[in-house]
């Protein structure tokens, strides 16, 4: 009851990020969509960049700080990324720079050290992938476990750009054939804290 799910697209998602890490006695889980990692720029100059080209900082590092701040025993941080594999406004390598932030916060033994921008994610623990229809895009989900459960799931949406996946046609950044992100949501919170 003390700590809550942040979430947030695009920036908002990069802000979820940060709070979860840097304040992971309040944070229990992030929904990042289409967002980049804790300080994934290393100025505000670059910001631009990263999101096109991801990383230009090592967010392992800034995730195994972020985790000795706690004083080495951070309470876990369950993370969901969900990003499209056709947004060209935050390259979906940036996911990858997500996933690899929070398995080292969460000492996964998947979790890169010295991170570099990595085209793949790292070997998930399982994966799951629904083919896409004419009026659905398809959706793989890569998992990564702690304790039996769910602390790292990367939602790659086939077809989706820079929207909000599931939203209303009828609004800005928003969706409609793709799976809803609140759905979602619900499900991997139940995965990660049954």
């Amino acid at each position: 009851r003390e700590r809550v799910w942040v979430v947030g697209l695009s920036a908002g998602a990069a802000l979820a990020a940060v709070l979860g890490l840097r304040y992971p006695r309040l944070v229990r889980g992030v929904l990042a969509h289409s967002g980049l990692a804790c300080g994934a720029a290393s100025t505000p100059a670059t910001a631009l960049t990263v999101m096109r080209h991801g990383p230009d900082n090592d967010v392992a590092r800034i995730a195994d700080d972020a985790r000795a701040a706690e004083g080495g025993t951070a309470e876990p941080v369950a993370l969901l990324v969900i990003q499209g594999d056709r947004d060209d406004v935050v390259a979906p390598i940036n996911g990858v720079g997500l996933v690899d932030q929070f398995l080292r916060f969460n000492a996964h033994a998947a979790g890169r050290e010295g991170y570099r921008p990595a085209a793949a994610l790292p070997p998930a623990d399982a994966m799951a992938h629904e083919a896409g229809s004419s009026d659905r895009h398809g959706v793989r989900s890569d998992d990564w476990l702690a304790a039996g459960r769910v602390i790292v799931r990367h939602v790659t949406v086939e077809g989706l750009g820079h929207a909000w996946s599931g939203g209303n046609a009828e609004l800005a950044f928003a969706d409609p054939l793709g799976p809803d992100a609140l759905e979602l949501l619900a499900r991997f919170a139940a995965d990660a804290h049954a």
